[in-house]
């Protein structure tokens, strides 16, 4: 189904105004869609956005929905597949705190949680 640019429009307001969001993409470096591969796991993916502010690396994958929040067993595959993600920048950036979120983007309002 298409999303008309209004909606579109709402939810980018949305994302910016979630204060603890705006505080780490104004931080510091902005990674975009970084590429990832765990060799010993068999693992390749790209994180939606990664953000380098001090000894602070945030992991935060976006999560998208137009008419209800997800269900609480696919929240949890939400978490597996980002304590993935911070597994691997946890090599790359060695001696740095890790952290995790999730960020469901809505119609209605945006949220940033902890994973």
């Amino acid at each position: 189904s298409s999303v008309s640019l209004a909606t579109v429009k709402k939810m980018i307001s949305n994302i910016m105004s979630d204060k603890l969001f705006r505080s780490y993409a104004e931080c510091g470096k902005v990674l975009c869609e970084k590429n990832v591969v765990m060799a010993d796991k068999n693992i390749q993916g790209y994180i939606d956005l990664v953000l380098l502010c001090g000894d602070e690396v945030i992991v935060l994958d976006y999560k998208t929905y137009l008419y209800k929040s997800p269900e609480e067993e696919l929240i949890n595959k939400y978490r597996t597949q980002v304590g993935i993600y911070a597994e691997a920048l946890e090599k790359i950036y060695p001696g740095k705190v890790i952290k995790k979120y999730l960020f469901f983007i809505g119609k209605e309002a945006a949220e940033l949680r902890e994973a």
